[in-house]
């Protein structure tokens, strides 16, 4: 049975076998898996996924139309595309980090805050920048506290909120 606080590592791990079996670095794949994530069950997101690498991105995806667009930009990119590069045609504070936490579960410092967890902190109205730095922060002190890497703490409690890991 895998920990709730590894499931970074774990999509880590898919990512890197989609990106195998598609001859695509996985920075592309984990870019485009989190294109596709926004108003998305993780369940479908990894559908979606696997039927936009098999398709080449000509299919119909399970979030809005721009985030499409987002995960064929990534697609089209060169095969030497960074990070940051990535990171800029995604856009979004949640789709950047939900990135960056798949891209380098062992390095990475960004905490995904999603609907789950915008629940949890009870985030009432839009979610403003600033309210999602500073449900973040809340994380990163937690997680320094306890020895762990901050998407470790915020999967152990998406997971704990959700009631399933994948």
């Amino acid at each position: 049975m895998i920990k709730s606080q590894d499931w970074y590592f774990r999509v880590n791990e898919y990512c890197k076998t989609l990106s195998e079996m598609h001859n695509m670095p996985l920075i592309k794949v984990a870019g485009i898996l989190s294109a596709l994530s926004p108003n998305n069950t993780f369940a479908s997101n990894i559908k979606s996924l696997e039927m936009f690498l098999k398709t080449n991105g000509n299919c119909k995806v399970t979030t809005y139309g721009n985030q499409k667009i987002k995960a064929l930009a990534i697609l089209s990119a060169p095969d030497t595309i960074t990070i940051d590069e990535v990171k800029k045609i995604l856009g979004g504070l949640k789709t950047m980090a939900f990135f960056d936490n798949i891209v380098r579960p062992e390095t990475s410092q960004d905490v995904t805050i999603d609907l789950w967890m915008i629940r949890h902190f009870g985030i009432e109205g839009s979610l403003t920048p600033k309210k999602y730095n500073d449900a973040s922060n809340k994380i990163r002190k937690l997680a320094k506290s306890l020895n762990l890497l901050p998407h470790q703490v915020q999967a152990k409690l998406w997971v704990d909120i959700r009631g399933n890991a994948w």
